[in-house]
């Protein structure tokens, strides 16, 4: 992934937590256990995936399967303004 580190778009930002609020933030997307082995954005998302038994996408309010042309103006109205994982405002990253 470091071949994209300039990229402007596939950014990696690897932002990270202290474990007490990793752990919250953790039980509020309805998990407590902790399989990584990293405190980041990038340790949640195995955390996620590796203990979630869903197979479609986690957090978007759309699902990319089923999404349309006439869909993209009310899905992009949905959008969040602020990260996932620790609340920062998008325009901030």
């Amino acid at each position: 992934m470091d071949q994209y580190s300039d990229d402007p778009v596939l950014r990696k930002l690897r932002r990270k937590l202290d474990p007490e609020a990793y752990m919250q933030r953790l039980a509020e997307l309805g998990l407590t256990e902790h399989v990584s082995d990293e405190w980041s954005d990038y340790g949640m998302i195995v955390d996620l995936t590796r203990t979630l038994e869903t197979t479609r996408s986690l957090g978007n309010p759309y699902d990319l399967a089923t999404l349309r042309e006439d869909d993209l103006p009310a899905t992009v109205d949905g959008f969040e303004e602020r990260y996932w994982f620790d609340g920062t405002p998008l325009a901030e990253l």
